[in-house]
């Protein structure tokens, strides 16, 4: 029950943090609230799929499915996770620059559990 806590806090701080911005920053420019707004309804749909797998996740331990990985763009992935924290770097004054980067990296995984990892230390930053 404590890692479902931890899952499901994560999109839940995304929506919370970007949405308290959308209230309390009159000044932002359209682009970045279209960008948060866009944020907060995938989020909504992370949190909704996370719901889901826990159901899914009751039927695998009973036998009843099974998992399988899929190619899954990681590159893709870790922008979501970054993109997910952008809110709470902001609030600490933080910022992340890339350097070169691989692009259009296939992995054989699951792009939910690869942007939960990637967004997991955020949080806690």
């Amino acid at each position: 029950m404590s890692r479902v806590s931890h899952e499901v806090r994560t999109p839940m701080t995304s929506i919370r943090s970007f949405s308290e911005i959308l209230l309390d920053q009159g000044e932002l420019d359209e682009q970045q609230r279209h960008r948060f707004v866009s944020t907060i309804h995938q989020e909504s749909l992370r949190l909704t799929r996370l719901l889901d797998e826990i159901l899914d996740l009751n039927a695998l331990e009973r036998g009843e499915r099974t998992r399988e990985n899929v190619p899954t763009d990681a590159e893709g992935a870790l922008e979501r996770a970054l993109s997910v924290c952008d809110a709470l770097l902001r609030q600490r004054g933080m910022r992340v620059e890339f350097g070169s980067r691989a692009r259009a990296t296939m992995v054989d995984g699951d792009s939910d559990r690869l942007c939960q990892c990637s967004s997991t230390s955020f949080p806690t930053l």
